[in-house]
């Protein structure tokens, strides 16, 4: 039986910047295909039948072929634009999501994250939606869900390239990410495999994708893109919440379905790009009237609970949610402090048999954005955290190869100069 891995990335390039070579065909298993789905056209400058023909020229270096390909037809959307992202649009986007996952059911979905960029941010939001969808309706399904960026961790990310020690990916600013309730030191991290190997540019198969991609001059990023690792974050789709195990679920104020939505939260306004402090929203909120906020689960059966996952309000610095859990109302666990910025917080049920879960918060309650309940701990055995490579080279040879690099950028960004110039003459004579 094939087994489907799913890349849904907003632009034609961000394949690219989001799995780099592990986009390659030959590193899985003869049963398992890649599908690669785009959000937009690409078109905000560039034509899309453009961005389609260099999207497929660059993904059949990796060995996708365009049968594999889909590409969901919405606009490109541009930092400038009033706001065109309207409810309308976002149900047919996560709709359009949604379709794609259940058509092909893949065992890992890799996924763009809440970047700076309105499309990415869209994407996010509607796959977040489009997940909680299916994890509601389709309890047989739970596949490994791996999300990442590919502004901050790539192509705005350190320039650092390096032949023979290529360091792993960095970020300004690991304390908060675009997506704020992420936590850096959580990452996963894929080893590149071509990246750190004494492989020329020539030879680099994320070096050659960016060749093609000529319209968006992608290859002035490549010491950004090509790092040591591939991070990404994992999302976990096993929430017993979503589960038919679950025979009530309570709360004493505020919208109940908040708190498991596959969401920690989302921006009010989705063009708010770049401003850390903008609120979010789709987080279960107590009524400020409710003097005892509780949150009550109760199960069909007694599940075996490792551990119970509380992210809070994504917006907050300090998140002073006072309370307790208490499990099959006997045994009692305080908590005084949430992360901050609604970065997960644990409390451990140790593989109890569990029946029954309340939690009670104090007001001021700052709110949960998303509430799970785990029967084992995470164990990411499909990959292993990578170590640092260190290579001992041979001068001259080393010598010789960073002229041949050089020269070989040079004289693929003279190639890159000329066809942005060509196809602004073409336009400028189609204007006349």
């Amino acid at each position: 039986m094939v087994k489907h891995v799913m890349v849904l990335v907003p632009h034609q390039d961000d394949e690219v910047c989001l799995m780099g070579e592990y986009l390659d065909r030959h590193l899985y298993k003869d049963d398992v295909l890649i599908k690669l789905v785009y959000l937009t056209n690409g078109d905000y400058i560039t034509a899309a039948a453009t961005r389609k023909a260099e999207a497929l020229e660059a993904v059949q270096l990796f060995g996708i072929l365009e049968k594999d390909v889909t590409f969901l037809g919405y606009p490109d959307t541009p930092f400038e634009s009033d706001n065109p992202y309207t409810d309308n649009r976002l149900k047919a986007i996560t709709l359009s999501i949604e379709q794609v996952i259940l058509r092909f059911t893949p065992y890992i979905i890799f996924c763009t994250d809440s970047d700076f960029h309105p499309d990415h941010r869209a994407l996010s939001l509607c796959f977040n939606r489009a997940m909680d969808s299916i994890l509601k309706k389709a309890e047989g399904y739970r596949p490994i869900v791996f999300k990442g960026f590919s502004y901050s961790t790539a192509f705005y990310g350190k320039k650092d390239y390096s032949r023979i020690n290529n360091p792993p990916a960095t970020i300004p600013t690991p304390e908060r990410l675009d997506n704020p309730s992420l936590n850096w030191n959580a990452r996963v991290r894929l080893k590149n495999p071509g990246a750190v190997n004494h492989v020329p540019l020539w030879n680099n198969k994320i070096y050659q994708a960016l060749l093609k991609h000529k319209s968006q001059c992608g290859l002035q990023y490549y010491q950004s893109i090509i790092n040591g690792d591939q991070v990404f974050f994992k999302e976990r789709t096993d929430n017993l919440l979503f589960s038919s195990s679950i025979s009530e679920l309570k709360v004493s104020s505020g919208i109940k379905q908040y708190l498991y939505d596959f969401s920690t939260g989302s921006l009010y306004h989705i063009m708010d790009c770049g401003n850390t402090d903008a609120p979010y929203n789709c987080i279960w909120k107590p009524d400020k009237h409710d003097l005892s906020p509780t949150i009550s689960i109760c199960f069909k059966h007694p599940q075996t609970v490792a551990y119970i996952s509380i992210h809070g309000n994504p917006n907050l610095h300090k998140q002073m949610v006072a309370g307790e859990v208490v499990i099959n109302r006997n045994q009692t666990i305080p908590f005084q402090l949430l992360n901050e910025y609604g970065k997960e917080t644990i409390v451990h049920i140790h593989n109890q048999e569990v029946y029954s879960i309340y939690i009670t918060l104090q007001q001021p309650c700052s709110g949960i954005g998303e509430l799970g309940v785990y029967k084992n701990d995470d164990n990411t055995s499909l990959f292993l955290p990578i170590m640092p490579l260190v290579s001992k080279s041979n001068y001259f040879h080393e010598k010789l190869i960073n002229y041949l690099e050089w020269l070989y950028i040079r004289i693929s960004w003279v190639n890159f100069r000329l066809h942005r110039k060509i196809n602004f003459l073409i336009k400028r004579i189609r204007k006349v």
